[in-house]
């Protein structure tokens, strides 16, 4: 397992390069109007070297308007303007306000690519004593990454262990990131949290530089609103969960597929009490499965609660779900078949003891342990992990709420394969934490987990609504899973 204990060593010190001059900036660039916005541009794009009329030319503006702008700008040190009304540019800054400017662009999104350029402003040899990467390493952006951001659960390790040195710093991005959009203003925070403006852009420095929380910005009419987010592609990933996170169907609008919770271990319960007092009549089938036989199907529909013989549709359900159940007797060798009747086991008596509850999760253990997964493998990796991993997905769930069952499935985030693992990788020119599509393969172990297993543990139940497949998480299944 990977080490996570260095998770929480940053050690970010803002005071290791200049960042008053960040803040500064930061603050006079939250002040501007579209019109400043449009001059300061035109300065960064500009030669180093051009006259005001130039630029009252280039922007639209008049005169007088420009000039005004200019005296707002002039605390930026960007620039200086002589006795000919000539503005020189410095050039060093002039790069380090292209990057700040870019968070102005309609399109402008906090991302990889924007961390990356954050890292920049802080000396080279200064970044391996705030974050615990290798000093050999040719790329520590590429060791961040990899260390702290690679993956969903890495992240999510990470954040939750981080270590911060303001109490109001961690509350921040607690708030941020529980924001029903994954958005706040500064405004919100600042009032919230009763920060000055320099604390705040003090605080948004130092969750940019922890990867939590950055700043960017907004059009509002003529000027511009902070605000701050999860980094992009993180947002982006919150919000693929949050949008499939599936609605809640009404209970009225449910027929469950068996009466209770524990059904599947009870109705294991009602067939073992029935061979002990007169073994079960089956029929070997031609895949191998055992079927009742034809005499024992109204006896045993009459003990088994909600099952019913009046069509040749409901005699085929019962016989299918009689088949697994048989199939589970003897998977667990609680029961045997001689010459084709089902037989009571003696050693099954301890398990009928048991509370309900636990021959439930007896199931559920047994299968884990011991199914045998060649069917899907190669080149499905299938074992408990890939099974927790798809049990995993539950946690979102609310106890003994419907919900449907293909609605859940898109989902679903479990890496079966080395392919469909969700990683942060640079697809194009953008970032991504890449989203997993399975093959059918793959889509009928994710039913056979959720629609068979955890069924027949008692975990989840099945039901159907409106002719389609959905299911609720039991108190047992929380229990377990969450």
């Amino acid at each position: 397992m990977l080490d996570t204990s260095t998770y929480c060593k940053n050690k970010v010190e803002l005071s290791d390069y200049n960042y008053k001059r960040d803040i500064n900036n930061r603050r006079l660039v939250s002040k501007l109007s579209s019109n400043d916005i449009i001059v300061l541009e035109e300065i960064l794009y500009s030669p180093l070297k051009f006259s005001i009329d130039r630029l009252v030319k280039n922007t639209g503006l008049e005169k007088i308007e420009v000039k005004a702008i200019l005296e707002k700008l002039k605390d930026t040190e960007l620039f200086t303007i002589d006795d000919t009304d000539t503005i020189h540019v410095e050039k060093q800054l002039r790069k380090y306000f292209e990057s700040l400017i870019l968070m102005f662009e309609d399109d402008f999104k906090p991302d990889m690519d924007f961390l990356q350029s954050l890292l920049k402003k802080v000396p080279i040899q200064i970044l391996p004593q705030w974050y615990p990467i290798p000093r050999s390493s040719n790329s520590i952006f590429e060791s961040i990454v990899e260390k702290f951001l690679s993956t969903p659960q890495i992240f999510q390790r990470y954040y939750s262990e981080l270590q911060l040195d303001n109490l109001k710093y961690t509350q921040v991005m607690a708030d941020v990131f529980e924001s029903p959009t994954y958005k706040m203003t500064s405004n919100e925070i600042i009032e919230k949290h009763n920060l000055s403006l320099e604390e705040f852009e003090e605080c948004m420095l130092y969750l940019e530089f922890n990867f939590v929380c950055c700043l960017s910005y907004e059009k509002i009419d003529d000027s511009w609103q902070e605000i701050v987010t999860p980094f992009h592609e993180w947002k982006e990933y919150l919000s693929f969960l949050k949008d499939t996170t599936p609605q809640s169907i009404p209970t009225s609008n449910i027929k469950r597929k068996r009466p209770h919770d524990f059904s599947f271990a009870l109705d294991m319960s009602t067939l073992l009490k029935i061979a002990k007092s007169n073994p079960i009549p089956l029929v070997l089938q031609t895949d191998e499965s055992w079927q009742l036989d034809a005499s024992a199907i109204k006896s045993i529909a009459e003990k088994l609660e909600g099952f019913s013989t009046a069509s040749p549709e409901e005699i085929e359900t019962l016989q299918s779900y009689v088949s697994t159940l048989i199939q589970k007797l003897l998977f667990l060798k609680l029961a045997t078949v001689n010459k084709s009747h089902l037989e009571f086991v003696e050693t099954a008596v301890e398990w009928l003891i048991l509370p309900v509850e636990k021959r439930a999760l007896s199931v559920y253990r047994h299968t884990l342990k011991n199914f045998n997964y060649s069917h899907f493998s190669p080149p499905l990796v299938c074992s408990e992990r890939t099974i927790h991993e798809i049990e995993k997905n539950l946690v979102q769930l609310e106890t003994s709420v419907w919900v449907d069952y293909n609605e859940f499935c898109k989902g679903i985030v479990a890496p079966l394969t080395s392919e469909c693992k969700v990683q942060l990788k640079k697809i194009g020119r953008n970032w991504k934490y890449t989203l997993p599509s399975y093959t059918d393969l793959e889509d009928e172990f994710i039913s056979l987990v959720l629609q068979k297993w955890l069924f027949e543990a008692g975990l989840i139940t099945l039901g159907k609504y409106d002719d389609k497949d959905c299911f609720c998480i039991t108190p047992l299944g929380k229990t377990l899973f969450g």
